[in-house]
């Protein structure tokens, strides 16, 4: 009877609950693996060619195909990504990469501090790993890490996992977080969703927990080295966060006041955290000519025919003003669905907000009618305003995975219902069908963009087309329709990845399987570190030999592409070099022509290293002197007597300004001589005087020279009478000199350098960077990781605090 009587099947309350609650359960594990077997599908799908293929993914894929590295025949392919390649690589290699934790970098250009974003960034220390893991690593886990925080985003605001799994695939594979892929830029993009998810958290329900993760997000974001784009997230997030705000708790006063005040304040504490990178960035563009090199580039924005780029990427149009950067690709359902955004209204969370943010910034993107707000808005209006793509993304995202989750979880039954879908659907395709129709002769953009991306559109356009419509065709109840409807949920979400990752995979970065993460040194690499072993310099001309490429190698070319290239005296350094120099950006600096090698000497050039395409063109040649010293294309010119890196220098000529300094320098070279401006400041009671020829020794005096990997130097002299030591080595104001342990002052030597005067008699010079502004700011920062620890600590309290207070407000009503 008792085995009867389990078995017996339950037809009552009791058994249909118990058959839901098993439903529930299995469905709590099934979805979530389903979720996690679609994003390595996902990723398996974009990153085949190295899963599957004879391909590494590597940023110097741009260096094998350039001078000198093209020697060595390695085959590459993808896109070409030459701002990672000559910036970010190369500090990451010579720093973190080595265990190297500094404040200055002396391998770069002439010196130049080191951002402390470096360190701040968590990804940044997967660079401690084999250098080609890390660069695939890191990739991975920007997509991973953008598709997550959409995907728990979207389900927060009470959609379903397949409407997660849209918007976050669409989102983290599209086309700025694709385009931008490398860069700190998609690390931000990274962040942001799980910004707008901890915000929306903490508006439904005050806890400091919400508030320490806000505080944490908000860091992160700021300190991952694009504080620009963290912006736009932030001015996007506030008005999400007033909103949804003033929605929820308008009736309720204290709660609402609350809820800013927690949300606010939890932002505060996060800028507070970043303060050691963002306030000695604040503290440092508008002084060092950044800003001002960039003045009016937030008014600029996109001509109309780029509007195509939002069915297909890489098309190529007349007035593109760079069509990497402006590219507005966010999936092609994504903007076939857009219509959708008025059916139910009403009824889908959000949707308006997002649907009115995309409208705001199409319109700022492509019209003048916001650009009296936004040119002067901070933090955004040193970019250019075509940047804000991302913004544009992220809400066409969002709007996809929202319009079609709510196609597939509320498919009307009555016909009236269907036939507004169908029609809006219909006025989708057809759009996008006009779009094919009209661009299906237009080149794509360069060859590495793949034969066959208008083809993926085209079919991901038509699979939609047919599952969308199949959806809303499917009514009714019973486990036949359940099944239908699932297969569907999976086959729009497959379409979305074959169009999204079709897309991402062919911005892929890639080198030959096997070929090393850095470059081996050609013949004339190894020629010049054989020659340059005590602190030489070289000078690079044009793009051959990549800027910043040389640190890879030790070698200390004098070029750079970094914020410190705008600092005024450098700028009117390398200006009197070449005056072309700036020509092509205002942070990187490409030399053309180096005729004046008197400059060139003082700031210890040993060798010039060039092309014979460069040379064959009078303009810029070098002139004679220039010779081949591998089989690897360059050609290198070698500079007489440098200065060397330290020296004892007897003649001081003093001039009213810097620019009679550059004239006086550039005019002739006196190797024991150093100029110092009044512009610049003059040692007390110093005057032009000359005591010594020009062509002494000047490293006689110098018995020893200890240079740390920090930059910071020991210096042993022993002379008989009173001489400048110069560092030709850049000063930015943050140097400090200690004679015998006692401190000194440190002068502008030469428009650039470090300048000490040093007695006579045999002394211990100690240099050290300390960057008190720097330290001031990290204290500062302290003072906010207390406040969240406090938080933290305390959350208990507090939580009841703000549970009474919501509590006692809300029942009252």
């Amino acid at each position: 009877m008792i085995v009867s009587k389990i078995s017996r099947p339950r037809h009552g309350k009791e058994g249909r609950h118990e058959d839901v609650s098993k439903q529930w359960s299995a469905r709590r594990i099934i979805v979530p693996s389903a979720v996690v077997l679609g994003v390595i599908g996902m990723l398996l799908y974009v990153y085949h060619s190295i899963v599957f293929g004879n391909w590494n993914y590597s940023y110097t894929n741009c260096l094998y195909r350039w001078k000198p590295f093209s020697s060595l025949n390695v085959e590459t392919g993808g896109f070409c990504y030459s701002d990672i390649s000559d910036n970010v690589l190369p500090i990451a290699y010579s720093t973190i990469h080595q265990g190297i934790f500094t404040a200055w970098v002396p391998s770069f250009s002439i010196g130049a501090p080191q951002g402390i974003n470096l360190y701040f960034s968590p990804l940044n220390y997967l660079y401690m790993l084999p250098f080609g893991a890390a660069m695939l690593l890191i990739a991975i886990v920007k997509v991973v890490g953008a598709f997550a925080g959409m995907y728990l985003f979207v389900k927060q605001m009470g959609y379903s996992a397949r409407g997660g799994f849209i918007a976050g695939t669409t989102y983290a594979l599209s086309a700025a977080m694709v385009t931008w892929q490398g860069w700190p830029h998609t690390e931000v993009g990274m962040y942001a969703p799980w910004l707008f998810l901890v915000l929306d958290k903490l508006i439904r329900e005050l806890k400091v927990r919400y508030m320490v993760e806000t505080a944490i997000i908000v860091f992160l974001m700021l300190t991952a080295g694009m504080p620009t784009f963290a912006a736009y997230f932030f001015y996007l997030a506030f008005a999400y966060a007033v909103f949804y705000t003033c929605r929820t708790h308008w009736n309720h006063w204290k709660t609402f006041a609350a809820t800013l005040v927690a949300g606010i304040g939890s932002v505060v504490i996060g800028v507070v955290m970043s303060l050691p990178y963002t306030g000695g960035l604040l503290t440092s563009v508008g002084s060092n000519g950044y800003s001002e090199s960039r003045a009016g580039w937030s008014s600029i924005g996109l001509e109309l025919p780029q509007l195509k780029t939002l069915l297909f990427p890489f098309l190529a149009t007349s007035t593109t003003r760079n069509n990497i950067e402006s590219m507005l690709y966010t999936g092609v359902l994504a903007i076939i669905t857009l219509g959708l955004v008025i059916i139910n209204f009403r009824k889908k969370p959000r949707v308006g907000f997002f649907a009115v943010t995309s409208a705001i910034v199409l319109l700022l993107l492509f019209t003048p009618v916001f650009d009296v707000i936004f040119t002067h808005m901070p933090m955004v209006n040193t970019s250019y305003k075509f940047r804000i793509v991302i913004l544009l993304n992220f809400a066409l995202a969002i709007l996809a995975g929202i319009n079609i989750d709510d196609l597939f979880a509320h498919v009307p039954s009555e016909l009236v219902d269907k036939l507004k879908i169908w029609g809006v659907l219909a006025i989708g395709f057809i759009v996008f069908a006009l779009v094919a129709w009209r661009t299906r002769n237009t080149e794509l953009t360069a060859h590495w963009t793949g034969a066959n991306q208008k083809y993926v559109v085209y079919v991901s356009a038509a699979l939609a087309f047919v599952v969308l419509l199949l959806a809303t065709c499917i009514t009714g109840k019973g486990r036949g329709v359940r099944v239908l409807s699932q297969i569907c949920s999976v086959a729009i979400c497959a379409i979305v990845v074959l169009d999204t990752g079709f897309f991402a995979a062919q911005y892929l970065p890639l080198t030959q399987k096997g070929a090393s993460a850095i470059p081996p040194a050609t013949q004339t690499i190894q020629y010049l570190q054989a020659h340059t072993k005590n602190g030489e310099k070289i000078v690079s001309k044009n793009v051959d030999f990549p800027v910043d490429s040389p640190m890879f190698y030790n070698l200390r070319d004098i070029r750079g592409h970094g914020l410190s290239m705008t600092n005024e005296d450098i700028k009117a350094y390398y200006s009197a070099i070449d005056p072309s120099a700036y020509t092509s950006s205002p942070t990187n600096t490409i030399f053309l022509n180096t005729k004046n090698e008197n400059l060139l000497r003082y700031i210890g050039v040993k060798y010039i290293v060039s092309s014979p395409n460069q040379e064959n063109n009078p303009e810029y040649s070098s002139g004679a002197g220039m010779k081949t010293v591998g089989n690897d294309g360059l050609l290198v010119k070698e500079l007489d007597n440098p200065a060397p890196n330290v020296q004892l220098v007897s003649n001081v000529q003093v001039y009213k300004t810097n620019a009679q300094v550059l004239a006086a320098m550039g005019k002739e070279y006196q190797g024991n001589t150093v100029f110092f401006s009044k512009e610049y400041g003059v040692p007390q009671g110093e005057s032009t005087r000359s005591v010594a020829a020009n062509d002494a020794d000047t490293t006689a005096g110098v018995v020893s020279i200890d240079q740390k990997s920090n930059g910071n130097m020991i210096i042993s002299t022993k002379t008989s009478s009173d001489q400048y030591l110069l560092v030709n080595e850049y000063d930015d104001g943050n140097w400090k000199a200690y004679i015998d342990g006692q401190e000194t002052s440190i002068y502008k030597g030469n428009g650039l350098f470090r300048a000490i005067k040093v007695p006579s008699g045999s002394h211990r010079i100690e240099l050290e960077y300390k960057p008190t502004t720097l330290y001031r700011f990290f204290a500062v920062a302290g003072v906010g990781v207390v406040l969240l620890i406090g938080l933290a600590v305390f959350s208990k309290k507090e939580n009841v605090w703000l549970r009474n207070l919501r509590d006692t407000e809300y029942s009252a009503v």
